[in-house]
């Protein structure tokens, strides 16, 4: 149609005319119009333009991604693949370890320190009966007592540790 328009002679069009002030072709400013943009002078489509058209960079259309975009959401694609490769290259490792037997479940460890626990609880309990064994007779309730004492601060800060573990 263009070539049709050259070869018989005819100026461009009002619309081509518009379009190129706008810095838009002609079929932009056709879908434009549909969009109820006035083609009846330069300064009402501009003004149509800057409120219903968002300008675009480096010749995309509006509703297109810009490349800004296109970048941050590959660079986001990317990071999410980095951290789903590192949460499952975590499960492997520890679903090896186990395999391997170097993991002890939480049951075993908690009922082995259980025992540990009530076996130095009766060592350290005794602690005050073997001193005063040793000790002269008018001192050895004053020295059993004392060690008693210390034993059981010491039992019960250790079992506070434990509990915060």
């Amino acid at each position: 149609m263009q070539q049709a328009r050259k070869k018989r002679g005819r100026p461009e069009g009002p619309l081509k005319a518009l379009a190129k002030s706008l810095g838009i072709s002609e079929r932009t400013l056709r879908g434009w119009r549909l969009q109820g943009c006035p083609t009846d002078s330069l300064q009402a489509a501009e003004r149509w333009r800057d409120v219903n058209i968002s300008k675009p960079t480096s010749g995309h259309r509006p509703n297109e991604s810009q490349p800004e975009d296109i970048a941050e959401a590959r660079l986001r694609l990317v990071q999410k693949q980095a951290a789903r490769e590192e949460q499952l290259a975590l499960k492997y490792e520890l679903e090896n370890a186990v395999r391997r037997g170097e993991l002890i479940e939480r049951a075993e460890v908690e009922r082995d320190l259980g025992l540990l626990c009530s076996r130095l609880n009766a060592r350290f309990l005794s602690f005050g009966q073997s001193a005063a064994m040793v000790v002269p007779g008018e001192l050895k309730n004053s020295v059993k007592a004392q060690i008693d004492e210390q034993v059981r601060l010491a039992l019960k800060e250790f079992t506070e540790g434990l509990k915060s573990c």
